[in-house]
């Protein structure tokens, strides 16, 4: 889920919350579990998700986004800066 919002001069300000969820595995405190089975774990995550963009006249987009997991399980604490630019054809 997220929102996005127009300012002046053709920026923009996006923020939203992404939740994450696997169907299915294994889960890491689970009895007789080894790191050789890292990757069937069950993972879960939230994350919130802040952005700046900026569309130039030539219908560029230019964002920066910042992302952040406030909570989850089987997943490390991440903290992302994101650049993207995306152009047209």
């Amino acid at each position: 889920a997220g929102l996005s919002y127009a300012l002046p001069r053709n920026f923009y300000v996006s923020a939203g919350l992404t939740h994450t969820q696997s169907l299915s595995g294994l889960d890491a405190g689970s009895p007789g579990f080894v790191p050789a089975q890292s990757p069937e774990l069950k993972r879960i995550s939230n994350d919130l998700d802040f952005g700046l963009g900026y569309q130039d006249q030539g219908g560029r987009h230019y964002q920066f986004r910042y992302v952040r997991t406030i909570n989850g399980e089987n997943v490390g604490e991440r903290n992302a800066l994101i650049i993207s630019v995306t152009f047209t054809f």
